[in-house]
């Protein structure tokens, strides 16, 4: 994915995501970072100064769904709506990733675009299951100018020790996941989870 004058957004985007943003406007994206905490927003747009594209960083609690639709309606009228979405929202926010989904498929009926908009959720291990991955992905099915993509977070073995993924490799691993155009992708490993960290 190029990104050269796209509209990205990124919710979530300050911290294990923040290469990825970085890489995406220095590929000349418009990217709209959606985040807590303004100082660690400011931080990354500044780190950005300078690069082909640009991050537009917006403060905003995602637990809040009324709050997000309100903000993500903002960044739309100025830079149209995003051709894609990455998500890395906690598990008992995930109402307002429906809040997110439903003013991107607002935003295409009335702005006429016909094209997709893709949708890349960035899950915990505890998405590894099978099962837990179809009760997501059935909650977006009913966005149809949606196309939902899941990128799943495992873990790594160094050497016989296993270890939790470093935000490099996370990012990187959501970058790959674009590159190949998943619908599903496991950065490092879930299986055997006995060899996990936390087992």
């Amino acid at each position: 994915m190029s990104g050269k004058g796209r509209h990205v957004l990124v919710i979530g985007g300050t911290g294990m995501l923040r290469r990825a943003c970085k890489t995406l406007a220095g590929r000349g994206a418009h990217v709209t970072v959606v985040a807590r905490d303004p100082r660690r927003l400011h931080a990354l747009a500044t780190e950005a100064a300078g690069l082909q594209g640009r991050i537009a960083p917006v403060s905003c609690d995602y637990g809040d769904p009324q709050r997000l639709g309100s903000v993500l309606e903002e960044a739309i009228r100025e830079r149209g709506r995003p051709e894609l979405t990455i998500a890395w929202m906690r598990e008992d926010a995930l109402e307002g990733l429906h809040a997110a989904a439903r003013v991107l498929e607002e935003a295409r009926v009335e702005e006429g675009r016909a094209g997709p908009c893709r949708l890349v959720h960035v899950l915990p291990s505890a998405a590894r299951s099978p099962v837990v991955r179809k009760r997501y992905r059935d909650e977006f099915d009913r966005f149809g100018s949606i196309q939902y993509r899941q990128v799943v977070l495992g873990f790594v073995i160094d050497e016989g020790i296993s270890r939790w993924l470093t935000d490099t490799e996370i990012s990187d691993g959501v970058l790959r996941s674009l590159e190949l155009q998943a619908s599903e992708f496991v950065v490092g490993r879930v299986h055997p989870w006995s060899r996990s960290p936390g087992a």
